[in-house]
């Protein structure tokens, strides 16, 4: 099957060349790799039906007036087209317009003019008429429910995504240790993420003693996402025993952590973020040195650091005011120093007093 495309000049010097010669349209229209029909329709409008100066006679096709025909027809068409549809006129036009004003749809008028006068038109007749008039000035489209906006399109999940789902463990069946913070090594994940496209930190925190760990991640993949998790969880030397995290493709492929850290993955129910309510307060405790909407490039692996130790240095209530790194050591250490600040110069207190 022939490929649609339109006779250009070189075409149409051709077929009159060929057709000086005596050749017939058939083989014409093999040469130019076209059907015969159009090369007959050609024929037709490029006839000359007057005597013009060259040396063409009247009844013989020339290529110069079919291309200054075929220039002359594109033209006008393409002035004159303000919409497509042969009925959207008179009378139906006036209809139509009257019940855009009235906060129709283009479906609702297109069938209540086939009930009534059993006339046929299309609803994309309807809305390329709409768009076709704003290029005149007209504002129909703005009659419309949506002001002429496209919805936006529903995002279908993969087949591959669909799978990972059901391999799934909810948090339903997660052991009693874990709900119940009797020991050390269940933990929860998440990730902060600073401004778009400068990465995100991985989060992890143990729900017993909310010892927190992070990690820099220059993407969301789950791939990076899993193996800094591993890696981290390994120079911890924390026995993990669970991981618990959100549904986002972040923490996709969690069969593969599971062989790395010797422990089970759970799933929270989605949009309950209260089923991992110890490593979103712990990430609101990062935000005081990483403020919402940060560029993360410019925090390193020793910034966390420094985080890090101070969020396991901190007293919490929910220890009775020890630091989680107290709890897992099981000793106290003395964090009130003899430290003193410089007492203030008599300026000073002139200034303030």
């Amino acid at each position: 099957m022939t490929r649609y495309r339109r006779l250009t000049r070189a075409d149409r010097c051709h077929i009159e060349r060929c057709l000086s010669r005596g050749k017939r349209v058939g083989r014409i229209a093999d040469e130019l790799g076209m059907h015969r029909s159009s090369i007959y329709r050609e024929i037709q409008r490029g006839t000359i039906r007057k005597g013009v100066p060259g040396g063409i006679r009247k009844g013989e096709y020339s290529s110069r007036e079919a291309q200054r025909r075929a220039i002359s027809i594109f033209k006008d068409s393409r002035q004159t087209c303000y919409y497509r549809g042969y009925k959207i006129r008179g009378w139906v036009e006036d209809q139509i317009i009257l019940k855009l004003n009235e906060r129709w749809s283009p479906e609702q008028i297109v069938n209540r003019i086939r009930i009534e006068k059993g006339i046929s038109i299309s609803t994309e007749a309807i809305y390329k008429y709409i768009f076709s008039m704003k290029k005149r000035g007209a504002e129909f489209h703005k009659l419309l429910r949506h002001a002429g906006r496209r919805p936006k399109r529903a995002k279908f999940r993969s087949r591959y995504w669909e799978l990972q789902v059901q391999r799934r463990r909810s948090v339903d069946d997660r052991p009693k240790g874990a709900n119940q913070r009797r020991t050390i090594g269940h933990l929860e994940r998440d990730l902060m993420l600073g401004k778009r496209g400068t990465g995100a930190v991985l989060t992890i925190v143990d729900r017993r003693s909310r010892k927190t760990f992070l990690k820099k991640l220059d993407s969301t993949l789950c791939s990076e996402a899993n193996q800094k998790t591993h890696e981290k969880i390994e120079a911890s030397r924390i026995n993990c025993k669970t991981m618990t995290n959100d549904n986002g493709h972040e923490f996709g492929e969690f069969w593969k952590l599971e062989e790395q850290i010797k422990a089970k993955v759970f799933f929270t129910h989605p949009l309950c973020p209260w089923e991992r309510g110890t490593v979103e307060n712990t990430i609101g405790l990062v935000r005081q040195f990483i403020p919402k909407g940060s560029d993360l490039r410019e925090i390193t692996e020793e910034n966390l650091e420094k985080i890090e130790r101070l969020l396991n240095s901190r007293p919490r209530k929910s220890l009775g005011y020890k630091t989680p790194d107290e709890f897992i050591e099981r000793k106290l250490k003395q964090l009130m120093t003899k430290k003193r600040i410089a007492s203030m110069s008599p300026e000073d207190y002139e200034r303030f007093y």
